[in-house]
């Protein structure tokens, strides 16, 4: 266990040229990177708190199963699954070129949807760069790739602002990512803790995704989702 990857576990992300003294306990305990989030009885799926989102993404073609049988709602959503889904929203053509990260294949799934998001400036990217496909999405970086692409498809406009505006973790909030929390939760697409917090450094389960994915659909009625239910029907 490195020191990094204690202060990750408290939330706190480590940056060059400063200095740390203390980790304080704030009531943030990430689990360690190699786990993945908890296993869920797949025969109960109905019960499931996102059950209703869980059925949306699935029938919208954004988000499949981990098998032919479980969606395993309680695991923890990879960055380039996250992309991926983000490019099936739009429903555009993806790129050929190479997403432009040295830890990318491109023969990798989700290579395309990267280089797609880059080139709308959806996610940073420079050549040599790690772009991390295989780590975690926190709640925050979910936030910030979600306005981007409302900014890439000029849709910021369209979001209601009528959600909270304050969290007891505020200070947690990376502030490169405040901008993007604070307009996702007071559009009501991504929503606190029943006990007024955020926990933006939390990882994004593909329930909570799932949950995301569907009310920011239906607050922009995505035109995207009309063109996939029209190619379905009528083909091309």
């Amino acid at each position: 266990v490195t020191v990094s990857e204690l202060f990750r576990r408290r939330g706190v992300v480590v940056e060059n040229g400063s200095v740390y003294i203390s980790a304080p306990n704030r009531g943030i305990n990430l689990p360690p990177l190699n786990y993945d989030g908890k296993e869920y009885d797949e025969s109960k799926l109905d019960e499931h708190w996102a059950y209703e989102a869980i059925c949306f993404v699935r029938k919208k073609g954004l988000l499949e199963g981990t098998s032919e049988t479980e969606f395993s709602p309680d695991k923890y959503m990879r960055r380039g699954m996250f992309v991926t889904v983000l490019a099936r929203l739009s429903g555009e053509e993806l790129p050929a070129k190479a997403a432009g990260f040295s830890d990318i294949d491109d023969n990798a799934y989700y290579a395309s949807s990267v280089a797609w998001a880059v080139q709308h400036k959806i996610v940073n990217g420079e050549y040599d760069a790690q772009f991390g496909p295989n780590e975690f999405i926190t709640r925050e970086q979910l936030c910030v790739m979600l306005d981007r692409y409302a900014a890439y498809q000029e849709e910021q406009a369209k979001i209601k602002k009528e959600g909270v505006t304050s969290f007891t973790d505020e200070e947690e909030i990376s502030p490169w990512a405040r901008e993007s929390v604070t307009l996702m939760v007071q559009s009501n697409v991504v929503n606190g803790t029943t006990d007024g917090a955020f926990l933006p450094q939390n990882y994004a389960t593909r329930a909570e995704v799932s949950a995301v994915l569907q009310n920011y659909c239906e607050q922009m009625e995505h035109p995207s989702l009309w063109k996939q239910f029209i190619f379905w029907l009528f083909g091309e």
